[in-house]
């Protein structure tokens, strides 16, 4: 017996829940209203720093029970990208300097 191929999706699958959306819009405004007040990056890792702020790092991580939007500032650092590259590359440094937390030290 012969199967037949299966119909073609006409929409793409959602890669979040509603819920999940509206989270990440509230994120995105977060980030912005944080990187204008914050325009200066807060890390300086070392010499690599590009001065202006463009992300936003959660000292405590997201997946590790930090929230997506900021409730608590003393969480957040407003960042160059090389210091947050060098922030997630070399998490026990960054714990050492005060740029990581982990879930236990609550």
């Amino acid at each position: 017996m012969k199967r037949s191929p299966m119909p073609k999706r006409t929409t793409g699958l959602r890669h979040r829940s509603s819920k999940t959306a509206k989270l990440y819009v509230a994120r995105r405004l977060f980030v912005a209203e944080t990187l204008e007040a914050r325009p200066v990056c807060e890390a300086h890792w070392d010499a690599k720093c590009q001065i202006r702020s463009v992300d936003v790092h959660e000292i405590l991580p997201r997946s590790q029970g930090g929230l997506i939007v900021g409730d608590e500032p003393e969480n957040y650092l407003a960042v160059c990208r090389s210091c947050h590259d060098q922030i997630e590359t070399n998490p026990e440094e960054a714990h050492r300097r005060g740029f990581r937390r982990w879930s236990w030290e609550r």
